[in-house]
């Protein structure tokens, strides 16, 4: 599987912009500004990436990206199907690692305490 990185784009809106967001699948055309969500790199865009510039995004422009990532999600648990239950799996194997040594440090130390009696 082809790990893809998905980056958020903005730019302003005139015909050229207008016709390349049509030919992307996830843009956003506003009155005033145009986003795109892509895995390609876009040349002369400006892609948004600092904090300033996510706060700048309306609630509708968050709800839209969010879409875009449920899809996305959704898509490649449909294409692969194992992957989650490989991740569910391997977060359980963690997390019973990490309780075992939560549980010996308990253990161990109420032993120390009992000792001190």
């Amino acid at each position: 599987m082809r790990k893809k990185i998905y980056r958020l784009y903005i730019m302003s809106l005139d015909r050229e912009n207008f016709s390349i967001a049509l030919d992307e699948r996830f843009s956003r055309i506003t009155p005033l500004y145009i986003l795109l969500y892509t895995d390609k790199k876009m040349r002369g865009f400006s892609e948004i990436k600092n904090e300033e510039a996510w706060a700048e995004l309306s609630k509708a422009d968050m709800e839209w990206l969010k879409g875009c990532n449920l899809c996305i999600i959704h898509e490649t648990l449909q294409r692969y199907p194992n992957m989650l239950k490989e991740a569910q799996m391997k977060f359980y194997a963690d997390l019973e690692k990490q309780l075992e040594l939560v549980i010996d440090e308990e253990f161990s130390d109420g032993r120390k305490e009992s000792s001190a009696e």
